[in-house]
């Protein structure tokens, strides 16, 4: 099996995996770790031709395919995945971080975190370890509900990028900045609904999340 690996600083290298697919995510990130010669921690990501060719977070060994591409996404601080409904948290390791036991987390009635550091001397055995996966347990009604309609909305604009790009690439794969502006004009105009509140123009924000779209279109 052969694949090709986009580094963080931009440039490609191919990886040949003699002997197959690893069974999990973890030895394949080993295996890309040394023959890229990478140090640090990473994470992987594949492009999904059921969404434009676009990265998404690589979640189980089955989405890896033979002369696919997957891209490095390096691990400077914890990085969230979401898997259904709770979050995974990916822990990085740091001898310089304090232990999660020492910090006691208190919530609370009006929904804000209140943080008191225990002294050295106050025992912590009635304390549980630090979990390697942390559930988020299940919120009130009225905040799943916000929660629900903020991912909807996420999703409608990922689509509505995603439809666009189709659209620009069938003209040209690299647009010039007017360009992008007259394409996020024609969106607002068509579909006043979507004009952005603050902006001067309106549709700044999708002028910039455009050019992001394209770029990992290309990629």
């Amino acid at each position: 099996m052969i694949l090709k690996i986009v580094l963080t600083d931009g440039t490609c290298q191919r990886l040949t995996l003699s002997n197959g697919l690893p069974e999990s995510i973890k030895d394949l990130i080993g295996k890309v770790k040394t023959q890229c010669g990478l140090q640090h921690n990473i994470r992987l990501q594949f492009m999904d031709s059921l969404f434009g060719n676009k990265f998404l977070n690589l979640t189980s060994i089955s989405e890896v395919a033979d002369k696919g591409t997957l891209k490095v996404i390096g691990m400077s601080r914890p990085t969230t995945m979401l898997h259904e409904d709770y979050i995974v948290l990916d822990l990085v390791q740091d001898s310089e971080v304090p232990s999660a036991s020492s910090v006691n987390h208190s919530f609370l009635s009006d929904g804000s975190v209140d943080t008191d550091v225990l002294s050295s001397s106050e025992s912590t055995s009635s304390l549980s370890s630090w979990p390697a996966v942390f559930y988020v347990p299940k919120f009130p009604y009225d905040v799943e509900l916000k929660l629900q309609q903020a991912s909807m909305a996420y999703n409608q604009k990922s689509t509505i990028l995603d439809g666009l790009v189709q659209e620009i690439v069938q003209y040209k794969v690299y647009v010039s900045d007017k360009e992008m502006d007259h394409v996020a004009q024609s969106l607002i105009k068509k579909h006043p609904c979507l004009t952005e509140r603050g902006s001067t123009t309106g549709c700044g924000g999708w002028k910039t999340s455009l050019k992001y779209k394209l770029a990992n279109y290309r990629t």
